[in-house]
């Protein structure tokens, strides 16, 4: 392995952005790997995302955000692949009178509550559009304050992104992220060997074991691989957020009946792909629709175009977890681009816009991605014609250096300066 794998130790520097939360460093190289199917080195741009410098100097050109979670920041793909600059090259090729600049703001662990924060300190002064938000499955645990507090094992005030709080009568507000650890370790975690009779190993085998991860090229294949897997008792860990959130966890949570069954390694937010959703779970609808309904009321002020494009995760029209998906982007009067019914109408594999060992997309689901937004801004050409309604005195700063000039455009004006 030492001879073949190119690298083993991830490499990636997080820091805190007061108003949006924990995010990637700018400027900085990171590795990420899997050991089973991608090793990439990247390097962040000057906002702290992986994807090409935003420059902020042409005011004629369509510019497009999508806005994600890790499927948009993508950390598995190199940057050349990304669905964002996809977009651009086939848009250079098919529909060049648009002249499309696209831009990734993908920020990992977040779903569309907390990416609310990263459009309006990075997106908006860049007047786009077209905002696309990619919406995974796991959004909806990621909007759900308890349920995002429960995979975090924080406590709900203390998330490292900014977070919907209810205030009563179906109102919500936003709460700022806490500065602070952004990631504790999850108590009660047993390491357990595939066909061990016990399934666990003793306290003392497993940190004996995890000093041997820490220097184990194989160990570290093995727990990638799944062979050494980590062991979640969902009903136990509800609990103890129950009696320590009693102010968040409702009536709705004295039921864990539906907890009874899952895996250990089985995701709470699956349990939204069901046909029928338990109370609390039902409850947490809300927190999308909320954060759904601020973007609309963003887009209507600063006059670009919302367009949600569901992952291939969240399955065809007519499932149950897309219908869910559907039905709040309808009532806020939001678009949809359903990614696999685009993939199924090419009669090709869904399984392939994924990596083989890894949901994150692979090339070709970023290649997927933008074929399908392709063909919602051929429908929808206009959205490029019409100027943004964004008035000047609410564009912040945008400043670009690359390696000849800094571009620095502020209300409406690009002025040029010898770096």
């Amino acid at each position: 392995m030492r001879l073949t794998t190119p690298f083993v130790d991830r490499e990636v520097r997080h820091e805190f952005v007061a108003g949006v939360g924990r995010k990637l460093k700018p400027n900085r190289t990171m590795r990420f790997t899997n050991l089973r199917d991608f090793w990439t080195v990247q390097r962040t741009n000057s906002l702290g995302f992986l994807d090409r410098e935003v420059s902020g100097g042409n005011l004629a050109a369509c510019r497009v955000a999508i806005v994600g979670d890790s499927m948009v920041e993508a950390r598995e793909v190199a940057i050349e692949d990304k669905v964002q600059a996809q977009l651009e090259a086939l848009t250079r090729m098919h529909l060049p009178s648009l002249r499309v600049i696209a831009n990734g703001f993908g920020l990992w662990a977040t779903g569309q509550v907390a990416q609310l924060a990263i459009f309006d300190k990075y997106v908006r002064p860049l007047a786009p559009k077209l905002v696309v938000l990619v919406f995974h499955g796991n959004d909806f645990q990621d909007n759900f304050t308890p349920l995002k507090a429960l995979e975090t094992h924080l406590p709900a005030d203390r998330l490292p992104f900014a977070t919907a709080v209810g205030v009563g009568g179906g109102v919500f507000s936003l709460r700022q992220p806490e500065r602070g650890p952004a990631f504790a370790l999850q108590p009660g975690w047993r390491w357990r060997l595939l066909g061990d009779p016990s399934g666990e190993f003793s306290r003392l085998v497993a940190r004996a074991l995890q000093r041997v991860e820490a220097r184990s090229w194989f160990v570290r294949w093995l727990a990638a691989a799944g062979v050494l897997q980590e062991r979640i008792n969902h009903r136990e860990r509800l609990l103890a957020l129950r009696r320590t959130h009693r102010e968040i966890f409702a009536d709705g949570w004295n039921d864990l009946s539906w907890i009874d069954g899952m895996a250990s390694d089985e995701e709470i937010w699956a349990v939204y792909a069901r046909e029928t959703l338990p109370p609390p779970l039902a409850a947490g609808l809300d927190y999308t629709a909320f954060a759904l309904a601020e973007f609309k009321a963003r887009a209507r002020r600063d006059g670009f175009t919302l367009v949600l494009l569901t992952t291939e995760a969240v399955g065809p029209t007519g499932t149950a977890l897309f219908g869910r998906v559907g039905r709040l982007a309808e009532a806020a009067q939001i678009d949809v681009v359903n990614l696999h019914d685009y993939i199924v109408g090419r009669d090709a594999r869904v399984a392939d816009a994924s990596w083989r060992t890894d949901w994150h997309w692979s090339p070709q689901g970023h290649r997927w991605a933008a074929e399908a937004l392709l063909e919602y801004l051929r429908a929808n050409q206009t959205i490029c014609a019409e100027p943004p309604t964004t008035k000047p005195s609410d564009l912040a700063s945008v400043a670009v250096l690359d390696p000849q000039h800094l571009q620095l455009q502020r209300f409406g004006i690009v002025v040029v300066v010898d770096a």
